[in-house]
């Protein structure tokens, strides 16, 4: 349990890092004066951003740098975890197409927030290029598997891609949508991608620690003997909170925030709890429903989708007669077994954050 939860400490403090780079980048390029002159590599920095800013590739750098990297590789290595989990039911999934169409899929938010896909408002709008690509992928499966010419496993095979690509490249591209997207002022999508990431590890943090210690009802034995009632109560509990402690961060830093020379003097982790609640836990037009009250029905929602992608993937582990989809981290397991939550969260955070309450 120990070293469980040491590798799980030392992986939140990655993401914070990377969420926190890729706001530095995308701040330092939409405002060059916030890198304070003085310093040899402040002085270069702040060269390099304003020889690029008004150029496309700050434009895209200043939609997102490190996330939309950084995660595009996990979801690629993840990837190649799901065609040995499909190998393993005698699947011949087209892996190599499935992984440029994941790749395409997962950052054509990203390109779109930046222009790079065209101008016109349907281009740079987030969901327009996924469902595009998404198409186009289906298709061209099909094209493969007609060139494949092998009648026994066309519905196996096809299918089996089908779920690769929707899985890792379509369903994960709306976390990229929050993160990039152009309806999300400046820089802030960082922190509203790393708000949400944190709701959804704090479910799984609170799952663990409550059906470790007391959990005696198996509710899902067939898809994951080790999940219990009482840890999934934990996991939904302890999502609510993190979402309130969010909102309440924001509501705290509207008055450490009230005049400009209160917010220069604030310390780098303050000003990131704020920009984190401030997005979330702000009040929505025409919305009835307070900031706490939302924070809490949000928190409730993600979890229990977070962890209804956790059963699922606990169930693709089962068919394929393996307890762990790789080995990346001791004591959790492959890629798939970390992103497994996210993959079903973040599309219905985005739902939530768009059509529900209007956010973004």
């Amino acid at each position: 349990m120990q070293q469980r939860v040491l590798y799980g400490l030392l992986g939140v403090a990655m993401l914070v890092v990377i969420c926190l780079l890729d706001a530095f980048i995308a701040h330092a390029l939409i405002d060059p004066d916030f890198i304070r002159p003085g310093s040899a590599l402040g002085d270069v920095l702040r060269s390099c951003f304003d020889e690029i800013h008004d150029q496309p590739l700050g434009r895209l750098l200043a939609r997102g740098s490190c996330i939309p990297i950084v995660f595009l590789g996990v979801v690629l290595l993840g990837a190649i975890e799901f065609r040995k989990l499909l190998i393993t039911r005698s699947l011949r999934p087209f892996a190599g197409f499935a992984s440029i169409a994941i790749a395409a899929i997962f950052l054509s938010p990203w390109l779109s927030a930046a222009g790079w896909l065209g101008h016109e408002a349907v281009h740079v709008e987030g969901i327009y290029w996924p469902v595009v690509l998404l198409m186009i992928s289906f298709v061209l499966t099909a094209v493969l598997a007609v060139l494949r010419g092998d009648a026994s496993s066309v519905l196996r095979d096809v299918g089996a891609t089908w779920i690769m690509i929707i899985y890792l490249g379509f369903l994960p591209s709306f976390a990229i949508q929050i993160r990039c997207s152009d309806s999300v002022p400046d820089w802030h999508g960082a922190w509203l991608f790393l708000a949400i990431l944190l709701i959804i590890k704090f479910s799984d943090i609170g799952a663990y620690l409550v059906g470790t210690s007391m959990g005696s009802r198996r509710p899902f034995p067939a898809l994951s003997p080790g999940k219990s009632l009482e840890g999934m109560i934990g996991g939904v509990l302890a999502s609510a909170i993190a979402a309130v402690i969010i909102t309440l961060c924001g509501r705290m830093g509207a008055g450490l925030t009230a005049s400009p020379e209160s917010a220069g003097n604030l310390d780098h982790l303050t000003y990131l709890l704020i920009q984190l609640g401030d997005l979330f836990g702000r009040r929505v037009n025409d919305s009835l429903m307070p900031p706490i009250l939302r924070a809490v029905l949000f928190g409730v929602i993600i979890s229990a989708f977070s962890q209804i992608g956790d059963l699922l993937e606990s169930g693709f582990k089962r068919e394929a007669g393996i307890k762990d989809s790789g080995s990346v981290m001791p004591s959790f397991g492959g890629i798939l077994d970390l992103i497994d939550s996210p993959v079903l969260a973040m599309p219905v955070a985005w739902f939530l954050l768009t059509a529900v309450w209007g956010v973004i």
